[in-house]
């Protein structure tokens, strides 16, 4: 039973250095829009400048939430199987739920950016017309 702790321990570990990457990256505005790693929203991903937004907004937070799992991770390998899993498990509902709401405080930060404009590209294409306002008479 060892062998499990301390393998729970590892994994635990782990995913607290990725918290803490993806935090440190997001707060220093260094997390590029990808597949895996940050606060990923139809709001967050409209463009790069919002994704740098609410990844700078939910940093801290993915810190918390790695140093709550690395607590865990030395609470289970330290206290044994029964009572180490258990404060393990909670420490990891913990940091997700704390996790979570930075990541909803980032999308809100995102949502609140002014949209593009929607002509702000209609220089160059046949429509371009219908976008301006119509002539008074």
């Amino acid at each position: 039973m060892l062998v499990t702790v301390l393998v729970v321990a590892l994994i635990l570990v782990m995913f607290a250095a990725l918290l803490m990457l993806a935090g440190i990256a997001g707060v220093a505005g260094r997390l590029p829009r990808n597949r895996f790693l940050g606060v990923r929203s139809p709001e967050t991903l409209r463009d790069d400048e919002s994704f740098a937004l609410a990844n700078r907004v939910a940093g801290p937070t993915m810190i918390a939430a790695s140093v709550i799992v690395l607590a865990g991770s030395a609470a289970a390998a330290v206290l044994g199987w029964w009572i180490g899993a258990a404060v393990a498990a909670l420490t990891v509902v913990g940091a997700i739920l704390v996790a979570g709401m930075g990541a909803s405080l980032g999308i809100e930060a995102s949502a609140s950016r002014p949209a593009a404009d929607a002509c702000s590209s209609c220089s160059g294409c046949s429509l371009a017309q219908a976008c301006q306002p119509e002539p008074e008479h």
